[in-house]
């Protein structure tokens, strides 16, 4: 794995793992970033040509003067893809990344020969929360106020605490079931590098507030289902705290022709989780599903 910048609009850093054939792109979620991946993405390197990107804001890809909405990081993403990648890829998104995907399926088919939506945030986005309820109360507060002004301050009440034990208080409450040492510890490693930066606050706290302005927008979600022309898996914890699989179900039953695993006993994380159930489902989903011609990237590259 190799780590590389593209400037798309701004730097974007992503995780190279290498690998030949179909492009396939990893989007982790909100607080993410490509380190989300690492149990899973050398297995998939085997058998198609493997990124993983930080959103902007989020694991080492810098605000560098954007906000962190939706909208810039689909943007963002669909550069990516066009750019990096080259289309068409094969779109594994989770979380928040799952919710890009989908958009991104939806507005450019032209880009996406299969799509995999995982642990989604989707609505009803009232039942979602990343946090536990009183945490999650007061988050919801903080978001009311001017963020520029609030973040500094939120990063250092974080922070405070160290990075193992923010860390760890995050695991407890998503998963539900352990993730290896190696895991945790990268996952560490990363906070405590984003620990010295008070701006990744600020562009955490401007996504979480964008997905929470959209709530129970079911119109504009449900269009976007409908408008996918890819073939979509469809991967849900049973047990997740973060998102409910009863909003992936719902979903979900909009297109009964789209792949669906359920997982039971299995949190917020499936690829940290439950690799072992993703690998047996992931990679021959993607195999397929995968179609278009291979093209040249924007180097003149052929993959």
């Amino acid at each position: 794995m190799e780590l590389k910048t593209a400037d798309l609009g701004g730097p974007c850093v992503y995780a190279d793992h290498g690998g030949s054939g179909q492009p396939v792109v990893l989007v982790h979620g909100l607080a993410g970033s490509h380190i989300n991946w690492m149990a899973v993405a050398p297995t998939l390197a085997e058998s198609f040509r493997v990124y993983a990107i930080d959103l902007v804001g989020f694991g080492r890809t810098p605000l560098a003067g954007r906000e962190a909405t939706l909208e810039t990081n689909l943007e963002l993403l669909t550069r990516f893809v066009e750019v990096v990648a080259g289309p068409p890829a094969l779109v594994v998104g989770h979380s928040m990344g799952g919710l890009l995907t989908l958009q991104l399926a939806a507005a450019r088919p032209d880009l996406v020969a299969a799509a995999v939506l995982m642990s989604a945030a989707s609505p009803p986005g009232a039942q979602a929360r990343v946090l536990p309820e009183e945490e999650e109360a007061l988050l919801a507060s903080v978001i009311a106020g001017d963020l520029t002004e609030v973040a500094p301050l939120a990063h250092a009440a974080a922070h405070a605490q160290g990075a193992e034990q923010l860390l760890d208080g995050a695991f407890a409450f998503m998963h539900r079931r352990p993730v290896s040492r190696e895991i945790r510890d990268a996952h560490v490693a990363m906070e405590e590098y984003r620990g010295q930066d008070p701006s990744t606050t600020l562009a955490y706290l401007q996504a979480y507030r964008d997905l929470r302005s959209r709530g129970d927008d079911f119109e504009t979600f449900d269009a976007a289902v409908r408008a996918v022309r890819a073939p979509v898996l469809v991967v849900h914890g049973e047990l997740d705290p973060v998102v409910p699989v009863a909003n992936m179900r719902r979903a979900a039953a909009l297109r009964p022709e789209w792949d669906t695993l359920w997982l039971p006993g299995v949190g917020h994380n499936p690829q940290m989780e439950a690799p072992d159930e993703f690998l047996a489902a992931v990679p021959p989903f993607l195999s397929r599903r995968a179609g278009g011609p291979l093209r040249q990237n924007a180097a003149g590259a052929s993959r």
